[in-house]
C-alpha cells in the first residue's frame, strides 16, 4: 500500500488559521464555496457548547450527494493513535 505524502501538521494548521482569518476579515465573502463538479465545497458550522455555551465554528469540505451533504471527519491529518492531537 502506497502512503500518501502529507505536509508537516504545524503547515495545515497554519493554511486552516488563515482561511478562517481571510474569511473573517472579508466579512464572509471569501473562504466559502457552493461544490461544482469535480470540486467539493466549504461551509461553516457553528455550534454551541453544552457546558459553556461558547459558540464555535469550523469550516468544514462537503459534497452534495442528492439533497444530502456529506463531509469527512478529520483532525488536522493527525493519525488517531497520537495522543492530544
Amino acid at each position: 500500500m502506497t502512503r500518501l505524502w502529507l505536509p508537516p501538521r504545524w503547515f495545515i494548521r497554519f493554511a486552516w488559521s488563515a482561511h478562517r482569518s481571510l474569511y473573517r476579515v472579508t466579512g464572509g465573502r471569501v473562504g466559502l464555496r457552493r461544490p461544482c463538479p469535480g470540486h467539493w465545497g466549504m461551509l461553516r458550522l457553528t455550534t454551541v457548547g453544552r457546558r459553556t455555551g461558547r459558540e464555535r465554528s469550523v469550516m468544514l469540505a462537503y459534497v452534495e450527494d442528492g439533497q444530502d451533504l456529506v463531509s469527512l471527519a478529520m483532525n488536522g491529518w493527525v493519525s488517531p493513535s497520537r495522543p492530544g492531537g
